[in-house]
């Protein structure tokens, strides 16, 4: 055999294992998302796609090629690296014809056009012969370049929409546990798929959050002028630094689906208040009432932020959140590195799904419309059990920020629930709040309809009424009741602004925080700590505070006005799902320790040396010849 034929075939051998080693390579980089990852989902990294190639490959799969020249092959290196992975994973073997096709081809403009650079090609692959690679090109080619998410910022924004071809840049997910209507994801992103606003890529893999919404879930005219109307929210955006609002990376459109990714947050106000997340046996003795009523005073100054000032390209405007709910309030454990007893609260910012259209334009909303119409139109299909009234009747009705008020209301009402008796008491609460009136279909909302009317329900009202208490340490409870009636109004025009909301939440915070520093009521002690006679009334020397209860005042005897002892220290439960004492400050009194045995709800008792345990509070204060104070609680 002639010298020339024995190195040509050589070579050939060379390139062979060398398309084989290249096609492992990127087989065992290939991304999944999960381990039930969608179909059509997988992607490469581009530092994967790109490493496969060093100089030294590029020469071996040239030798003895047209290319096989220095020039053209730094050129390949240089330019044509995700190409040439391209090509590997539809097992391309024209790889003489690589010069001709790909590095001599010109657009009209005389410039290089089938490189990297222009990937994805347009749908015209008559570049490739056979037909069935040019439609797995196709396809492959987005494989290679996935998604790079880019913050939005004065000079960077990622671009508005993506086909659904298009590869997402994550390499887990989870589906969030408190996203119910919503399609709400944990993702993580891959190294180097995340340009900051300076524009440069985060170099290691993290997490975000990610919320899809259908576009058939948005009006027509919001899917047509998705772009402008993305361009605008980003301009909107601008405005909204505020350390009590969670403001989203970047929106755009993925196919059949607008997409809004965020800071993933450490849990949500929902989860907070309900005690389900993983370490709230650790961090719920450090809960005191000083800290949550500055928590959701954040939240309060958020909120008048967004109605009063707002300022955009000099002009002061006016917007509404619209959809105030404890999923919408997220929460971060530490804030520059500093850890927090109850975490920094923030406001979930707009995401598309909110942009309305103006009554006076039907067009797409620029900046100033949306901030300036802050009485949007009515929100459809949107009704949660903290709307207001007029956001949930069926006549077309105007709302705005006075639904925020209403809907700050209840949310403040949850919060002084979980003050006073933990995720237990709340979940009582809530349960009371849904409860069938007689005659009347049950609603979640905090109202009903009273001849034409809107009225607190009556469970509703005992509730927060019990909460009452004529002692000067739980003063700031009855403050705190003041203002959540300010806003549970049925006339939006009749209810407390945000800034004054926030401002009487202040003078709470601040005049109260003698008492309000001690540990919320239901929290037992870790370890015995001093009384401070001072601060404290006194406590019976057995070290027992009375409980009165409502059928205690018919089925115990021996105790005046049904006062009922409850015996036994408090376990570390979330509320009053003990059998035994509520302290008035947990904190500062002795208590013996050892088990408690479990007592059912229903399990009625007629001796006063035993307790029940405790749910729904009713409409409290009394006094007797203990001369003390009590909370009574309804089974």
């Amino acid at each position: 055999m002639a010298p020339l034929a024995l190195w040509s075939r050589r070579s050939k051998k060379d390139r062979e294992e060398l398309l084989k080693t290249v096609r492992r390579e990127l087989q065992d980089a290939l991304k999944r998302c999960g381990p039930k990852h969608e179909a059509g989902q997988e992607f490469i990294c581009e530092d994967d796609a790109l490493s496969v190639w060093t100089p030294q490959r590029i020469e071996t799969l040239s030798k003895g090629l047209s290319w096989d020249e220095a020039k053209l092959q730094y050129i390949t290196w240089d330019k044509f690296r995700k190409v040439l992975s391209i090509l590997v994973w539809i097992r391309w073997d024209d790889w003489d014809d690589f010069k001709k096709i790909f590095l001599e081809h010109v657009d009209s403009h005389r410039r290089p056009d089938y490189n990297d650079q222009n990937l994805p090609f347009a749908w015209d692959t008559s570049f490739l012969h056979a037909h069935r690679l040019r439609s797995e090109f196709l396809n492959a080619q987005y494989i290679f370049i996935p998604i790079i998410l880019t913050e939005d910022g004065p000079n960077h924004h990622s671009q508005n929409e993506y086909g659904y071809q298009y590869r997402m840049p994550f390499i887990d997910s989870h589906k969030l546990k408190e996203s119910t209507g919503d399609n709400l994801t944990r993702e993580l992103v891959a190294a180097k798929h995340f340009r900051g606003k300076n524009g440069v890529l985060k170099p290691e893999q993290f997490w975000v959050s990610t919320k899809h919404i259908e576009r058939g879930c948005i009006s027509e005219t919001i899917s047509r002028d998705f772009c402008r109307q993305q361009d605008a929210l980003r301009v909107f955006k601008q405005c909204l630094e505020h350390d009590n609002i969670m403001l989203s990376w970047t929106t755009f459109s993925h196919g059949a689906n607008f997409v809004i990714i965020s800071p993933l947050a450490d849990l949500n106000l929902h989860d907070f208040l309900t005690g389900k997340y993983e370490d709230f046996d650790v961090r719920h003795h450090r809960f005191t009432p000083f800290d949550l009523l500055g928590a959701i005073s954040g939240v309060a100054d958020a909120l008048e932020f967004l109605h009063l000032r707002l300022n955009l390209r000099g002009r002061t405007m006016a917007c509404a959140h619209v959809d105030l709910k404890p999923e919408n309030i997220l929460i971060q454990w530490e804030v520059n590195g500093e850890r927090l007893a109850v975490g920094r609260w923030l406001l979930q910012d707009f995401d598309i799904a909110r942009i309305k259209e103006s009554s006076e334009d039907p067009g797409p909303l620029a900046p100033a419309d949306f901030l300036a119409h802050f009485s949007l139109a009515k929100l459809q299909g949107n009704s949660t059990p903290f709307s207001a009234p007029e956001s949930t009747a069926n006549a077309p009705q105007k709302v705005g920020r006075e639904r925020d008020m209403w809907s700050f209301g209840c949310l403040l009402a949850l919060v002084l629930v979980f003050a006073v008796g933990g995720p237990s008491l709340v979940d009582s609460f809530t349960k009371s709040k849904d409860s069938t009136q007689p005659g009347r279909a049950p609603t979640e909302y905090f109202y009903m309809a009273e001849d034409g009317k809107a009225v607190l329900k009556p469970g509703v009202m005992n509730w927060l009424n019990s909460l009452r208490i004529e002692l000067s340490e739980c003063r700031w409870m009855g403050r705190v009741l003041d203002l959540v009636y300010g806003m549970l109004v049925e006339i939006p025009a009749n209810r407390l602004s945000a800034r004054q909301a926030q401002e009487k939440l202040q003078l709470i915070w601040h005049e109260e925080q003698r008492f309000t520093k001690n540990r919320c009521l239901w929290i037992s002690p870790e370890a015995p700590i001093a009384m401070d006679p001072a601060l404290h009334p006194r406590v019976p020397d057995n070290g027992l505070i009375s409980i009165c209860t409502p059928e205690s005042r018919s089925t115990i005897s021996g105790h005046d006005q049904g006062l009922l002892i409850l015996g036994g220290p408090p376990q570390s439960k979330p509320a009053f799902e003990i059998e035994g004492l509520i302290p008035v400050n947990s904190e500062d009194h002795h208590y013996s320790r050892g088990p408690i045995p479990s007592t059912p709800i229903d399990d009625r008792r007629s001796s006063s040396s035993t307790g029940y345990s405790m749910g729904t509070a009713q409409s409290i204060y009394s006094t007797s010849d203990l001369k003390s104070s009590f909370i009574r609680f309804t089974v």
